[in-house]
């Protein structure tokens, strides 16, 4: 059970084979078959005539127990009669085949088992040292696993943790089968990131791996060793700034504005168009948005208004990392394709975030050095080319 059965088919020809042969494999419960990729070709007699041929090669790995039936397999393929004659389509059947498959001892509580003599499993954590860190951090763990006697397909992921004070993304595995000099070796990374959102300390867990060695003719096991990390909580959130107030700023800036354009003082009327020029800037304009958003728990409406606010702001710099944390944690939800994980996404840890942002933006101003001056014109004159 889990272990390589290899299926061999080969075609005859008189003459040489044109284009690529089309098996219609066969579809089995708990059972999968890989195609090697290159055909080996080759010559044989038959019944002293001698013909050309091509060996093709299939991996067949199962978690059934007991009898396991190959059903023929209907195969199309074209060669030609001889070397100088134009291809002919040919078609064949192969013979119904099958084998025995039993469950290993001491197997039984493992999902799925993986049957391997040479199976090695490898980790390491980035960064490796220290283990102190801020809210907001990210703590990669790369695992993996390589192996000479299986495909890299048969191996899975590991399941999610369940610890409080992180959130957990895994990346798109590095799946890949080998072939070298006849030897396929089957390789599966994976990449395990954990983000601290709450600071004390942490204990990320360690991870347990079980094949069966037949060789050994026992359940092989490796223990990949946790770490344990102290975390620094994040900045207590600024209050929230009462609502009413800008409405009164801009109640009290209209009256200024109607009664220095009114009475012709100058100084009034270009506070006035400078004022009203920052609060429509498209920054402005998509901050609000964003700040609207945040208090409808509206996840698309904050995403969309996010990027358009940090497209019309232009800034190079990073963003502080409760921020970057939010916008993570709002960019996995939404990817996600699940509607649940929308519509129970709260934006009460963003909007406090995204304003930490502005005022250490206006604080510093260093950090706003635009990159537009770098790019060059999207639809560049006569003079840019």
């Amino acid at each position: 059970m889990g272990q390589e059965v290899k299926l061999i088919v080969t075609l005859h020809s008189p003459g040489p084979f044109s284009g690529t042969a089309r098996f219609q494999l066969p579809e089995i419960p708990d059972t999968v078959i890989i195609r090697s990729e290159n055909p080996v070709v080759g010559s044989n007699t038959v019944k002293g005539q001698s013909l050309i041929t091509q060996r093709h090669e299939f991996r067949i790995f199962t978690q059934q127990i007991g009898t396991v039936e190959i059903p023929a397999i209907p195969i199309e393929y074209e060669s030609k009669d001889d070397f100088l004659g134009g291809p002919i389509e040919r078609n064949g059947t192969t013979e119904a085949v099958s084998f025995e498959s039993k469950q290993p001892p001491g197997t039984e509580g493992l999902d799925l088992v993986v049957t391997s003599a040479s199976l090695k499993v490898e980790q390491k954590w980035s960064p490796a040292e220290p283990r102190e860190f801020e809210a907001g951090a990210v703590l990669t763990r790369t695992i993996t696993r390589t192996a000479n006697d299986i495909s890299a397909m048969i191996l899975t992921s590991f399941p999610p943790p369940a610890i409080d004070g992180i959130r957990y993304y895994s990346g798109d595995p590095q799946v890949v089968d080998k072939k070298e000099r006849g030897v396929v070796t089957a390789s599966r990374t994976d990449i395990l990131k954990y983000q601290f959102v709450a600071g004390g300390e942490i204990a990320l867990p360690e991870i347990s791996y079980a094949w069966w060695n037949p060789k050994t003719g026992k359940v092989e096991r490796v223990t990949l060793e946790g770490v344990s990390v102290s975390v620094t909580a994040p900045p207590t959130p600024p209050e929230p700034v009462n609502p009413w107030r800008w409405a009164w700023i801009s109640l009290l800036a209209g009256l200024a504005a109607v009664v220095g354009w009114r009475w012709g003082i100058p100084w009034i009327r270009v506070r006035a168009r400078r004022w009203h020029e920052k609060r429509h800037s498209p920054e402005a304009v998509a901050g609000r948005v964003l700040v609207a958003a945040c208090r409808s728990n509206d996840a698309q409406a904050a995403y969309t208004a996010f990027t358009d606010w940090r497209r019309a702001t232009g800034w190079e710099s990073p963003l502080l990392p409760d921020l970057e944390a939010e916008v993570a944690d709002l960019s996995s939800r939404l990817y996600r394709r699940s509607d649940s994980s929308q519509s129970s996404w709260s934006g009460t840890k963003m909007e406090p975030a995204f304003r930490a942002e502005l005022r250490s933006r206006k604080r510093a101003p260093h950090r706003q050095k635009s990159i537009r001056a770098s790019l060059a014109p999207l639809n560049p004159g006569p003079a840019h080319r």
